[in-house]
């Protein structure tokens, strides 16, 4: 019943066809392949883009570096590519030709793993640098941002959020349990699910140092201080947006037909 209600849904996506043939299939293969070709430069132009906006700053010296657009795009890949490493393993479906339960799905786990730990690699390199460079300049300003990342009151964002729960442990799942694949995709799960650490550790303490000393007692009001933190409000909002996300995802799997009639996905 509940595929006739959605026939028509079903008959839109597919602009009106009814049928589905090998040959037809083999065509939009290759245009899914075309499209991948060119998402991927758009994309990788997009989040270089982002961190542009951020390096033009003058007035933020943390922000201002040519490397903040490579960051940004090397955060965007590791972010990205451990939450689609751990949505595959999620809406995975066992090939029942193997007994085992092995899927095409978990041997992309562990493939996509690799790729994962390659990034995070160098991820963990340039914001090294980062701060390598930023003390090494002894400039006030720079150095003010980083002491407040690392021995601010937030120290534990940096230390136990992002480098612990979200580099080490996966570093270490990824190196040495990386052929299997439930401890890729937990290493996955935990780089995207403490990535919002990464962010918060690159705006607000930056925003956080006066640039001109004594600004801060010229104008005193609870919504002129920099000591910012996200209120109840905001943290909902982002729930709201992450899980309208994963709940349009789990629909689409549920509802489209992707998996053939074996229970086998179709792939490109």
């Amino acid at each position: 019943e509940s595929k006739g209600a959605l026939r028509g849904v079903y008959r839109l996506l597919a602009l009106g066809g009814s049928s589905y043939t090998e040959e037809m299939r083999a065509k939009d293969m290759h245009k899914v392949h075309i499209l991948a070709k060119i998402s991927l430069p758009v994309g990788l132009i997009f989040y270089g883009t982002n961190g542009a906006f951020f390096a033009i700053l003058l007035s933020r010296p943390v922000w201002n570096s040519a490397m903040t657009p490579l960051l940004f795009v090397v955060a965007a890949l590791l972010s990205g590519g451990a939450l689609i490493t751990f949505l595959t393993y999620i809406f995975r479906r066992s090939d029942p030709l193997t007994p085992d339960g092995v899927c095409y799905e978990d041997q992309l786990c562990l493939d996509l793993g690799k790729i994962i730990l390659f990034l995070l690699i160098v991820f963990l390199g340039l914001e090294a640098m980062q701060f390598f460079v930023g003390y090494q300049t002894a400039t006030l300003a720079i150095v003010t941002s980083l002491d407040l990342i690392v021995f601010g009151p937030n120290w534990w964002v940096f230390w136990i959020v992002h480098l612990l729960v979200g580099s080490l442990i996966p570093l270490v799942l990824l190196l040495f349990l990386r052929h299997n694949v439930k401890a890729v995709v937990l290493a996955c799960f935990l780089i995207f699910a403490t990535f919002i650490s990464v962010r918060y550790n690159f705006v607000i303490p930056d925003l956080a140092v006066y640039k001109l000393e004594g600004l801060e007692s010229i104008f005193y009001h609870p919504r002129l201080r920099t000591d910012y933190l996200p209120n109840l409000n905001e943290w909902l909002v982002s729930v709201w947006v992450i899980s309208t996300g994963l709940l349009v995802t789990l629909l689409g799997t549920r509802y489209l037909p992707l998996f053939n009639n074996n229970g086998g996905s179709h792939h490109a």
